[in-house]
């Protein structure tokens, strides 16, 4: 997650870290409890919305 905002910062490509933790998630997510697979999903969408260019996409 601080790679996306630190990504942001920089001018880099946000996408890329999206769809890698979009990847790790299919392929890890259970390896958590429900309340932190939630709090991670959360977080996810959250910062996926902040880190868009035009933030009323």
């Amino acid at each position: 997650m601080l790679a996306l905002i630190y990504a942001r910062n920089c001018g880099a490509e946000v996408g890329k870290y999206l769809e890698e933790f979009t990847n790790e998630w299919s392929k890890a997510q259970y390896k958590y409890g429900l309340e932190r697979r939630k709090q991670m999903f959360r977080r996810y969408v959250s910062l996926s919305r902040a880190v868009r260019k035009d933030p009323f996409e």
